[in-house]
């Protein structure tokens, strides 16, 4: 079995995309024979020369491959040019890959089926691989690429319901995304659920002791209020400082908010913080070690996004045993234990999840991680089923 996977994967952002990408990939990765391709876009002369103009973002061929984790991503670049860029806004893309297939017939007729990871473009050079070259598909959706991506066009909805619609097999990480696919207008039954899983072996409870000596070699102290992600409006980390100023209106006592990551919300946020004289510390992108012990040291973590496809921070943190509070978007309520920590995003939703959070400081509180939850979310049981999906459809040719 060979398999040609295709990845929408920054090696500069390591975040959720990055690791459940990776991690999928990595599960299986001694049981087949594969190659990873990372789609990138660089821009033609006449293209490069008008954003020049325009003061626009120039995207540039920058590095052959990347390596994580001994599993080696290449770069696969697809060349952007006015006349490719008009005909995708008419909803004509195939002349965006039809050059790279092409150019590569004879290397990708080497493997068995594609395993695309995002609805487009991923998805879409796979759905053209199929058509020109007749070899079969699985497409895992992510989150951003089923619940937000379509709504931006008309044009990039269509495409993504026909690249859904002629898998041969739609993974989603959840329940929600399924069902918001089907109200972009998808309409098969080419699906399966797989979730995201924990890595049991990184995201565990650590003993007090080892907690305050994580304190104290981050400089942390006091109730830490943790969130963890881009900060970028879909996850409405504009309004975490809201959550904050609502705390303070109900309790005297302190609270250090603790944010974890990077992105173009975070001037606006720390303009906030500091208005209110918020205690609050900033971290930037940190390492991925780094991660788990912010995590391991917060008292609650927070994700208030206005979308998401699952929230695997939320599987980490209750894996540590940190209390999670959560909106009731996207897949948040299949991850969160605790139903009464799903905060319905309505008017009050930053005021009830500040009550949340004094409630949970207030109050003892232990997490219950059931067998049942963790069947679900055991990444080693969901690499296999997803194996077991790649050889149907191998099987099926």
């Amino acid at each position: 079995m060979k398999i040609l996977y295709l990845v929408n994967m920054d090696p500069q952002n390591k975040t959720g995309l990055f690791n459940a990408t990776h991690k999928r990939i990595k599960l299986n990765d001694n049981k087949v024979d594969s190659e990873k391709y990372c789609i990138n876009f660089y821009d033609g002369i006449v293209l490069k020369l008008l954003k020049k103009l325009l003061k626009k973002k120039i995207y540039q061929k920058e590095g052959e491959y990347f390596i994580y984790e001994d599993i080696k991503y290449r770069k696969l670049f697809l060349k952007n040019t006015i006349t490719k860029k008009v005909l995708e806004k008419l909803g004509i893309d195939f002349l965006v890959y039809l050059e790279v297939i092409l150019r590569n017939k004879v290397k990708i007729q080497e493997f068995d089926m594609v395993s695309a990871h995002w609805g487009h473009t991923q998805g879409s050079l796979a759905y053209y691989i199929k058509r020109f070259l007749g070899i079969p598909y699985a497409l895992t959706l992510h989150g951003s690429d089923i619940h937000t991506m379509p709504k931006q066009s008309a044009n990039l909805k269509k495409v993504i319901v026909r690249n859904l619609e002629y898998a041969d097999e739609n993974i989603f990480v959840s329940e929600y995304l399924q069902k918001e696919a089907r109200d972009l207008g998808y309409c098969g039954n080419n699906f399966s659920i797989v979730y995201n899983g924990i890595d049991r072996e990184k995201f565990y409870p650590v003993c007090s002791k080892k907690k305050s000596e994580l304190r104290a070699k981050y400089g942390l102290k006091g109730y830490l209020v943790g969130y963890i992600g881009n900060l970028v409006e879909v996850k409405r980390v504009d309004k975490i400082p809201q959550i904050y100023k609502e705390l303070n209106k109900i309790t005297e006592d302190e609270f250090t908010f603790l944010i974890i990551g990077d992105g173009d919300l975070k001037q606006e946020m720390e303009r906030k913080f500091n208005e209110i004289n918020a205690k609050f510390l900033f971290t930037g992108k940190v390492a991925p070690q780094e991660v788990v012990d912010y995590l391991s040291v917060m008292d609650v973590l927070i994700l208030p996004s206005r979308q998401e496809g699952l929230g695997s921070v939320l599987l980490e943190a209750q894996a540590c045993g940190i209390p999670v509070i959560g909106s009731s978007n996207g897949g948040i309520p299949e991850v969160i234990i605790d139903k009464t920590c799903i905060i319905k995003d309505d008017q009050y939703f930053e005021e009830k999840l500040a009550e949340k959070i004094l409630s949970i400081a207030k109050n003892k509180y232990s997490i219950n991680l059931s067998n049942d939850w963790l069947n679900n979310f055991d990444w080693d049981k969901n690499g296999e089923k997803e194996l077991n999906l790649y050889k149907n459809i191998i099987n099926e040719k």
